[in-house]
This record gives C-alpha cells, structure tokens and sequence, in this order.
C-alpha cells in the first residue's frame, strides 16, 4: 500500500494505492489518525487506486471518520472502484462514511463549488508492500 497527502484549496487529500487489507490496515489508521491529530478539519480520502478492501481496512475509515466528527471536521471518500464502492456501502456505515465518484465531487461538498489544486507537492507518506 502506498499513501500520500496533498492539499488543494484547504482541504488534505489523502490518496491510497493497493491493498487495504489486514496488512497495511495499521499503517492506513495511523495516516488518517495522523491527520486530524494535526488539525485537519477538511478530509478527503481519495481510494481510486484501492483494488482491494477489507473489513481491517474499512476499520480505519470508521475510526476516522468517528474522530473527525468529535473534532467537528468532515470527511469525505472518493473515487472508490465499484467493488470497493459496494464493500462500503453494504456493510452498514454510509451514516459515517460518505462516498462521493470522483476528487472533484468531494471538493466541491467541502468547498461549496469550484476549487483549484493548491501548489503544494504531494508528499508520499507511507509505503509499504
């Protein structure tokens, strides 16, 4: 799994690729726990590059999604393929976890219309196999 940030008009982007199974389910809770720790209060979580998701790995959206709601933040998921789509919508959670088809969708709900990509690089923070 590999995980990056990115910011675009005030809101972080945090971008996953690979699994998020069991394996790397750690590593993604503590990225995301990581970034409201931080003061994030503008999250989105973009799964485009996700081809597998697990019950470990749906955990650390729900805590997340749980924390960012106690420190009165929002976040948002985007991009996820069908198959991740369905895994996320069918287990229940779609009152924490809400799913949007694509970055520009999520941005738009957290920004209230248009939004333009910030000039500020896109840090790899995790990798992991």
């Amino acid at each position: 799994m590999q995980i990056s940030l990115k910011t675009i008009d005030g809101v972080v982007v945090l971008s996953v690729s690979g699994a998020a199974d069991s394996h790397a389910a750690g590593q993604l809770s503590d990225a995301l726990v990581r970034c409201i720790a931080d003061g994030t209060k503008k999250l989105i979580v973009d799964l485009s590059g996700v081809h597998l998701m697990t019950r470990a790995g749906m955990r650390g959206l729900i805590v997340a999604a749980m924390l960012m709601d106690t420190a009165q933040g929002e976040m948002r998921i985007c991009g996820a393929l069908r198959s991740v789509d369905a895994f996320l919508r069918g287990r229940g959670f779609s009152y924490l976890l809400t799913c949007d088809a694509s970055l520009q969708a999520s941005l738009a709900e957290l920004c209230g219309g248009e939004s333009r990509e910030a000039e500020v690089p896109v840090i790899p923070i995790l990798q992991a196999l």
